[in-house]
């Protein structure tokens, strides 16, 4: 599916499932606090247990999270929801960031969809190898939380 067009203004919903372990991510996820893009925006760490269940959904939806920052919106209640991850979530975000900030002219780099996807993989590269050097868990769901019980409360 396709990220929202720069007309989309004000949405609904806009969720960003980001790691906060991972250094750049959590600097990211500092500056959409900031943003203005949206009437509601909910970041959401995936390591913290209290957003376990929605992970594990993503997962199992086939979105992994140690591929990095993955993207809902949902533009009003009749609309389905988008899912987006990588390159296309950063796209998305930078389309939908108006603010005029620093952070936003660095960001719309990610307008332009086969830089996004020349770009993505080399900031994807550079979190793995952080997180390796910082001894993190490359991936959320590898932290040794169960989650049989969500997986037999969807079947």
């Amino acid at each position: 599916m396709n990220p929202p067009s720069s007309k989309s203004k004000i949405l609904h919903t806009v969720r960003v499932f980001y790691d906060g372990e991972c250094p750049f991510c959590s600097r990211y996820a500092e500056y959409q606090k900031l943003s203005d893009m949206t009437e509601r925006l909910e970041l959401l760490d995936m390591r913290s247990s209290e957003n376990l269940r929605a992970v594990a959904e993503l997962n199992m939806s086939g979105f992994s999270p140690g591929d990095g920052i993955i993207v809902q919106i949902q533009e009003t209640p009749r609309n389905g929801l988008v899912t987006l991850q990588g390159a296309d979530a950063m796209k998305a975000l930078a389309v939908l960031d108006h603010s005029g900030r620093l952070g936003s002219y660095i960001l719309s780099v990610f307008k332009i969809g086969w830089l996004a996807r020349v770009v993505y993989p080399a900031l994807k590269f550079g979190r793995l190898v952080t997180l390796k050097v910082l001894k993190i868990s490359l991936s959320p769901l590898s932290l040794g939380h169960d989650t049989s019980s969500i997986r037999a409360n969807n079947s």
